[in-house]
């Protein structure tokens, strides 16, 4: 793959390359990507007599850093290689915090709206809420 790390929301090239000359009518490669950070095509067909087909790599915004394993697989022999969706400069996964009112009687309750920077990963994502106001009470 080339490049083998960038910036989620752009593109990569792949190349699948086979031991011999595909013979006529092709050789479907089956392609997977084990992260929706990166998506490829369900196949590729290196053309008959070739010995390589390119394919695109597309990548999705991530708030943290994700390693995708892309594997290729024809004729029952299957390879891999690591790509790194990488998050943008000083992305985090906390887009905003949002209080429901502006102003909030003592002894009173509130609540807040959380909004992540791009979709929380499997297993979710863990948030520290904190105040430098003693006045002001944190779960």
């Amino acid at each position: 793959m080339s490049p083998a790390s960038l910036e989620g929301g752009t593109a990569a090239q792949g190349t699948v390359t086979l031991s011999g000359a595909a013979p006529a009518g092709g050789t479907a490669v089956t392609l997977t990507s084990s992260h929706t950070a990166a998506s490829v095509p369900a196949s590729v067909t290196v053309a008959a007599g070739a010995t390589s087909a390119t394919f695109t790599i597309t990548t999705g915004t991530v708030s943290s850093d994700a390693d995708t394993t892309i594997t290729a697989t024809a004729g029952g022999v299957a390879r891999t290689a690591t790509l790194r969706v990488v998050a943008p400069a000083g992305a985090g996964p906390l887009a905003s915090l949002t209080p429901a009112h502006d102003d909030i009687v003592g002894g009173d309750n509130s609540t807040a709206t959380l909004t992540l920077a791009a979709p929380a990963p499997a297993g979710g994502v863990r948030v520290t809420l904190s105040s430098d106001d003693a006045d002001l009470i944190v779960p």
